[in-house]
């Protein structure tokens, strides 16, 4: 398959009733003592109905997912799943958390197409029995699923840093809803490592964050906002500023005590405002 089914299927996707777990953007501007926060809407016209087609859905990720994988692993294309999985690249976090969806989105599609039976759901879990394998989830995993594989199918213009940190948030949470699973590449989900998480119910994007370079300029300290009472469990800042006509947006998340960043390290952080959109 190639891109442009993937471009026109998430097009398609934008414009359904299922239940997406993006995080929200608040765009926050502070000047002086006055605080501005405008917050990102995701326009939708319900006109493609999915939310109460599992199978539907199921089967539309799994193909979103295969797509991206024989865009990026084309030697893999036209194989089998046991050959397309075992050869997937396990090279860093990314990459073994997009296996492992895959993996998971394999056992509910080979479910949903054997057998009428095979998937079965209530308003809490779901359960997905087929000759070789068996997933029990609760349903709120799936719907992180979904949101998943939606983020990691963002372009290139992400920052690769930024998704693969955030990603690790959703990954620990489908682990979290995992209630069983087994196949025959196992009985749970590949570990990946303790790189950093970012907070997904609502990100702060400070566009004016203010800076200073420390240490002749081998450390730059940012001027940290807080986040108060329980909405701290869930929400946290994104930094944005400007060096030499150079964006960068750093997640609260990363920065050291007290408040730092090694200028070495804001490559990673590099930030194109322009795009994407807010989600």
């Amino acid at each position: 398959m190639n891109n442009e089914f993937l471009k026109q299927t998430l097009k398609a996707l934008e414009h359904t009733d299922m239940a997406i777990h993006f995080p929200e953007i608040r765009e926050v501007i502070i000047e002086k003592d006055k605080r501005e926060i405008h917050i990102a809407l995701i326009a939708s016209s319900g006109g493609f109905r999915l939310k109460d087609n599992i199978l539907l859905q199921i089967m539309v990720f799994f193909t979103l997912l295969d797509a991206y994988v024989d865009l990026h692993s084309p030697h893999l294309e036209g194989k089998g799943f046991a050959t397309k999985y075992k050869s997937l690249p396990i090279a860093d976090d990314l990459n073994i958390m997009t296996k492992e969806i895959y993996r998971l989105l394999r056992i509910l599609r080979n479910a949903s197409i054997h057998s009428r039976t095979a998937i079965t759901h209530n308003n809490t879990k779901i359960e997905a029995v087929s000759s070789d394998s068996r997933l029990e989830l609760e349903i709120k995993g799936l719907d992180l699923i979904y949101t998943f594989v939606l983020l990691l199918l963002e372009g290139d213009h992400t920052i690769a840093a930024y998704k693969t940190a955030l990603l690790r948030t959703y990954y620990d949470d489908i682990g979290q809803a995992l209630i069983s699973v087994q196949d025959t590449f196992g009985d749970r989900l590949t570990s990946v490592s303790a790189g950093p998480r970012l907070k997904r119910g609502v990100r702060y994007r400070l566009q004016n964050a203010s800076f200073q370079m420390k240490e002749s300029g081998r450390y730059i300290t940012i001027k940290k906002e807080d986040i108060k009472g329980a909405e701290a469990s869930w929400a946290d800042y994104d930094y944005v500023f400007t060096i030499s006509d150079v964006v960068f947006m750093i997640p609260n998340e990363i920065l050291t005590e007290p408040s730092e960043i090694l200028v070495a390290d804001l490559s990673k952080w590099r930030y194109n405002p322009a795009y994407p959109p807010s989600n």
